[in-house]
């Protein structure tokens, strides 16, 4: 096995709180220094650009400039590749597992292709050239949805025939959240968001409700069956998506549209965050109250992730860690570059990953410490924990070895840990049932399959979920 080491940049520094406004109480970590860095393997497609998503069991699917591979995620070798007759992006693998195909969009043709997974040889294409929008699917039970300049339509994952299309002629972005349904309910729901929200049939296309709150709208994936809403006022809202009601509306205060809005991934109880330049406002999904707002002294824009009950605020060249329950800072920790919009946070395996500039920083989720950083020499490098927790870098791949300073044994990727738990054969297969199910199994402190679920368990489904 190579060992790849990696190399330090000393760019970050922790430091005070100064100029923070909150009512929080601030308690700032100390950086340690860096312990050594480790690869399994690396691999290296000669291109610009590389970004890995779920394939199977032991693989990788990633897709570059013209070519989706199949990467063996034991051993780093190409199992395959297929170029659909384009030199531009290749993106937005989605896969269904039973049928055993990956599905595939390319820009520059605005088409979709259907891949077998184990040899890597087309099975159908279907060409949406129609218009400046290029088909981004996503996958539930044997369909493919896709969304193009003015249409939704749903797709026979096998065959390529078209199940339904649901025309919005005048709308100028459509925004598609997966099929959602809530225990006990048999028929999964489409949130769609155009001129209009809409709730529609998964399975025929029907619409089930359908409502107007106003110009510029935008909806949240749905966290216990709601959604949050937003449009070009300062109101947001809360929607029921089984049967399209306004639960509750909420002014912000903001005196515009709020700059983001977001309902978390899991592992807290449900919130909407919403920003208004440097500030992040936490709102109660269930009853619309606010829980707290929190200012930074960095000032200009600011992006909010939720990840097991904490709240990280992506500012420019700072990351807050903040109670999302309470509001209080937890810990603060600088990145290299003045914008947020390069900066990301993982959770894998109870590990912490924040990236920003090129650099990844695995970080102490309790303290705010670095653990390690490595500098993938580029502007784009991030991890990625729907691939088995890979470093991209530019048109490579890495994969950490994740041991602790005291063990050289690799940990289970969550993908794998989750498939153990829920039975399942593939994490396209998980269902909102599963979702529900994991996380009964953690209040209740319980073992599935000889696994004790974790509060991590609980966040990674809900993300797996809704990624599919």
């Amino acid at each position: 096995m190579t060992k790849i080491p990696f190399q330090r940049r000393n760019l970050l520094k922790l430091i005070g709180g100064a100029g923070i406004t909150t009512t929080a109480t601030s308690s700032i970590a100390t950086a340690n220094k860096p312990s050594e860095l480790e690869f399994s393997w690396k691999f290296d497609s000669g291109g610009e650009r590389l970004s890995a998503y779920s394939g199977t069991d032991n693989s990788v699917l990633a897709s570059g400039l013209g070519t989706v591979y199949r990467i063996n995620l034991d051993t780093g070798n190409e199992e395959w590749a297929f170029n659909p007759d384009t030199e531009s992006y290749v993106g937005v693998v989605s896969t269904i597992s039973n049928l055993n195909t990956a599905y595939i969009s390319v820009r520059e043709t605005r088409t979709l292709h259907a891949i077998d997974i184990e040899t890597g040889d087309e099975r159908w294409s279907a060409d949406f050239n129609s218009g400046p929008s290029y088909p981004q699917p996503f996958t539930s039970d044997n369909l493919v949805f896709v969304t193009t300049e003015n249409n939704v339509i749903a797709i026979n994952g096998a065959d390529g025939n078209k199940v339904w299309t649901i025309e919005y002629p005048n709308a100028q972005y459509i925004q598609l959240r997966r099929p959602f349904s809530t225990v006990g309910t048999t028929e999964p729901i489409v949130l769609i968001a155009g001129t209009d929200v809409r709730g529609v049939s998964a399975t025929t296309g029907d619409e089930k409700w359908a409502i107007d709150p106003g110009d510029n709208v935008s909806v949240t994936f749905p966290r216990n069956g709601i959604s949050g809403v937003r449009t070009n006022s300062s109101t947001i809202q809360a929607l029921d998506v089984m049967t399209g009601d306004i639960l509750w509306t909420f002014d912000t205060g903001f005196g515009n549209r709020p700059g983001y809005m977001s309902s978390g991934r899991g592992g807290g109880e449900p919130v909407l965050h919403v920003t208004d330049g440097d500030t992040t406002m936490c709102v109660d999904l269930a009853t619309g109250t606010e829980r707290w707002t929190f200012s930074h002294a960095k000032g200009s824009f600011v992006t909010p992730r939720e990840i097991n009950n904490v709240t990280y605020v992506l500012a420019p060249e700072i990351v807050y860690a903040i109670d999302t329950t309470t509001g209080d800072v937890l810990w603060q920790f600088d990145t290299p570059t003045d914008t947020a919009r390069e900066t990301d946070v993982s959770l894998i395996e109870s590990q912490l990953y924040i990236s920003d500039g090129g650099i990844i920083y695995r970080v102490d989720s309790e303290a705010g410490d670095t653990i390690w950083e490595f500098d993938t020499e580029t502007d784009d490098g991030q991890i990625d924990h729907t691939g088995g927790g890979l470093i991209e870098a530019g048109g490579t791949l890495y994969r950490p070895e994740f041991a602790s300073s005291d063990s050289s044994t690799p940990v289970t990727a969550p993908r794998q840990r989750l498939l153990r738990i829920t039975g399942r054969s593939s994490t396209e297969e998980l269902t909102q049932d599963d979702v529900s199910n994991v996380i009964t199994l953690f209040n209740r402190n319980e073992s599935a399959n000889g696994i004790t679920v974790t509060q991590d368990d609980v966040s990674n489904v809900i993300t797996l979920f809704e990624r599919n």
